[in-house]
């Protein structure tokens, strides 16, 4: 008589693989046939929410953006100066998603979770991801692709992600003492003449 395994029930197996990591998922699939096709349900689940996610931030960003412009329609400096702000603070969030979408299509293509129709679908959304990936971090497409196979490619982007945001603080720091210095000029009295800034305290940052 065999004994009842319920780590064989499909229901049992779905509730585990759902609390599992990818690298796991990965090594498991192989355990038998049941295993296999519900963490291939599991992976296919956790590739659409990454999908979504990615989507959910790039739509936040773009009305972040027109709603910018609808408020500044004839200041370029000021949409110029809050578009950068409104993209450092999305572009490491957008980054994260994007990375997590090409590491779940890695694992459905290398264990060939996907039928043909499947395979080319899924090959065409990790191009579309490489391609989110060399966007974000100021790469050419075809730099992206090879990156994708090597294992220093998320430490390349992540350079140049730390490279954009000491810019971007340079940045701020530049329109900060801009400010002041234009403050120290003409805040004191409406009428005030300009002054001679040759002997001003001021200087811009390093």
């Amino acid at each position: 008589m065999l004994s009842y395994n319920p780590l064989e029930e499909p229901d049992t197996i779905a509730e585990i693989v759902q609390k599992l990591p990818l690298e796991v998922l990965d090594k498991f699939c192989w355990i038998n046939s049941t295993w296999y096709k519900e963490i291939q349900h599991e992976l296919r689940r956790r590739w659409k929410i990454q999908v979504l996610e990615y989507q959910k931030l790039d739509n936040e960003q773009e009305l972040e953006m027109e709603e910018v412009e609808r408020k500044y329609p004839n200041d370029e400096f000021m949409q110029g100066y809050l578009h950068c702000e409104i993209w450092g603070t999305y572009i490491k969030r957008e980054l994260e998603e994007a990375k997590k979408q090409v590491e779940i299509e890695s694992y459905l293509l290398r264990n060939g979770m996907l039928y043909e129709q499947e395979k080319e679908m899924h090959a065409s959304e990790y191009v579309k991801s490489m391609e989110k990936l060399s966007k974000l971090a100021g790469l050419d497409h075809q730099n992206a692709i090879v990156f994708s196979v090597l294992n220093g490619e998320i430490k390349t982007i992540e350079n140049k992600l730390d490279e954009y945001y000491s810019r971007f603080e340079k940045l701020e720091r530049t329109v900060d003492w801009i400010g002041n210095y234009v403050e120290e000029q003409t805040g004191l009295e409406p009428d005030k003449e300009l002054t001679d800034s040759s002997d001003s305290d001021y200087a811009p940052p390093e």
